[in-house]
């Protein structure tokens, strides 16, 4: 099977990769990073900026099938500008240029689509959350667009009758991390010895390790599927963001540099917000395999 991963040399794209390359697969992994080497393994890196959807993919990716031109592949999705602060017109542009992917190879090859979405599509959603949820309250900019993606995805793949399986993981965390949430700005002001303020950290959450949302998406890229399908990644477990918070504070001796309760909570928080995930270990065969708690060590013994 072919595969093109977009993203590729992200936290999460980095780690699909690794785990599709131990698979028979073909893989091409695209980043505007310089990936510093073309082949690795079965892997085929690829600089390129997909805001231009024929840069997708190299001239000549795979051996070109002597039926057709194009060779099949499936395309999953994962580059997205993840940093909190992007108003809802960079968000916008993240939509048109997955959708100008979308049109540009449906005649091309394209047989299946992969795409990342994300729990804060749910908004103000409480309690334990199944994919057909509608989301509650005012959306984030970053949850409108992919919540927006998801929308258009969806009229695509029944326009097109290609496939599209939209995933949505919780939160995702895991070594190497980097930028304004939670766990890594956490790891960071320990790491530096530098305060670090927080809510009060009652509200409880779905973390799950990135190893396990690799391996769901790399099931989600090879399990045969029809039409439109959505899917949550979590492990379903329900924890209290201040046992998080705690534990990397013991890690780095900086219980006294963490203050809880010195932020206030957004405007309509959820109280608890955890994955139905009876959906994807039905479909896709997969769960999340490692404990909040094993894999907050995993983060803070990471160098």
């Amino acid at each position: 099977m072919q595969i093109v991963v977009t993203g590729a040399k992200g936290f999460l794209g980095q780690r699909v990769v690794e785990c599709l390359a131990q698979r028979d697969h073909t893989i091409v992994a695209i980043d505007r990073i310089d990936p510093q080497v073309t082949h690795d393994k079965n892997v085929i890196y690829h600089q390129a900026d997909i805001t231009d959807p024929q840069a997708l993919l190299p001239s000549v990716p795979f051996p070109p099938s002597p039926l057709s031109p194009f060779t099949p592949f499936t395309l999953l999705h994962l580059a997205w500008d993840m940093r909190r602060h992007l108003g809802y017109g960079v968000q916008a542009e993240q939509v048109r240029v997955a959708a100008s992917m979308l049109e540009a190879w449906q005649d091309k090859g394209l047989a299946r689509v992969v795409i990342m979405g994300s729990a804060e599509e749910y908004g103000s959603r409480e309690g334990r959350i199944r994919e057909e949820d509608p989301p509650v309250g005012v959306l984030s900019p970053y949850g409108w667009g992919k919540r927006a993606l998801h929308d258009l995805a969806q009229s695509w793949s029944s326009r097109s009758g290609i496939p599209v399986t939209w995933l949505r993981p919780f939160i995702v965390y895991g070594p190497g991390q980097r930028g304004d949430m939670m766990i890594p700005y956490a790891v960071r002001c320990a790491r530096e010895g530098v305060d670090a303020e927080f809510t009060d950290g009652t509200q409880k959450r779905d973390f799950v390790h990135v190893k396990d949302v690799a391996a769901g998406i790399a099931a989600a890229a090879t399990v045969e599927t029809s039409g439109f399908q959505a899917f949550n990644l979590g492990r379903g477990e329900p924890v209290e963001v201040r046992k998080v918070l705690m534990e990397i504070a013991r890690g780095f001796d900086a219980e006294d540099r963490f203050h809880l309760g010195a932020r206030s909570r957004r405007p309509g928080e959820p109280e608890v917000q955890v994955a139905d995930t009876t959906r994807a270990t039905s479909d896709l065969k997969w769960s999340a395999r490692i404990g909040w708690q094993e894999g907050i060590r995993s983060v803070i013994g990471a160098p």
